[in-house]
């Protein structure tokens, strides 16, 4: 999004697209203005293919990490069920 905020355009979105007015995403993420949450509003919906191809590629990343992480609790469960039987 802009130089030294921590965050990026399809964050902005996805607030948006969650219902967040551009004022409650000013409001709560209290380092950008909100014209800034405007123009990065305006990217949004002037890229909205390419904006949306980054929001489902970070979906999916925390899909795959959230299987993951749930896999390796699983095997510890698991492993600790084992050993408890002894």
């Amino acid at each position: 999004m802009h130089r030294h905020t921590g965050v990026t355009v399809q964050r902005v979105a996805g607030w948006y697209k969650l219902g967040l007015t551009p004022e409650d995403i000013s409001d709560r993420i209290g380092h950008l203005n909100l014209a800034q949450v405007h123009a990065a509003l305006a990217y949004y919906h002037a890229s909205r293919g390419q904006v949306e191809a980054g929001l489902a590629a970070e979906e999916a990343e925390g899909d795959q990490a959230e299987r993951a992480f749930l896999s390796s609790a699983a095997l510890r469960n698991r492993g600790e069920f084992l050993s408890a039987r002894g």
